[in-house]
């Protein structure tokens, strides 16, 4: 078995995956609440966030396999 953890830009990454090759995503995605991170802002128009969150959605459903999991917290 081959296991990798990437810890990078999120849609960066995403959009060097191949298709369907994901078995498990595991993810807790900031929540548009003004929490100080150190390199995102967590403070977003709505409109804003949510295209995000959806391209950040898009791209997980894209890469995991059929029968794939994905784990958000």
């Amino acid at each position: 078995m081959f296991y990798k953890i990437y810890c990078e830009d999120c849609l960066e990454r995403l959009k060097r995956i191949k298709r369907n090759t994901v078995d498990i995503v595991i993810t807790s995605p900031p929540y548009n609440l003004n929490i100080g991170y150190d390199v995102y802002s967590d403070s977003k128009p709505l409109a804003s966030y949510i295209r995000f969150m959806s391209n950040v959605m898009y791209e997980i459903y894209r890469v995991t396999k059929a029968g794939g999991r994905i784990c958000i917290n």
